[in-house]
């Protein structure tokens, strides 16, 4: 199971990075029908929201 989860995440990181995609998409894209929960899932992967993981990729890129 952690093996499902961390190539989801992984997948959701690659999405985030590549593309200005609604967060609840991604979360259908990789294996999550409840936004809400990959939002908890994603946050405590890697300790930020999906959406501030996205905001500080723009940061960085600008």
């Amino acid at each position: 199971m952690d093996f499902v989860i961390q190539h989801r995440m992984e997948r959701a990181c690659e999405l985030l990075k590549t593309g200005n995609f609604p967060i609840r998409d991604i979360a259908v894209s990789v294996g999550y029908g409840n936004p809400i929960y990959f939002n908890r899932a994603f946050k405590k992967r890697f300790a930020v929201s999906p959406s501030a993981y996205a905001n500080k990729l723009n940061n960085h890129n600008n």
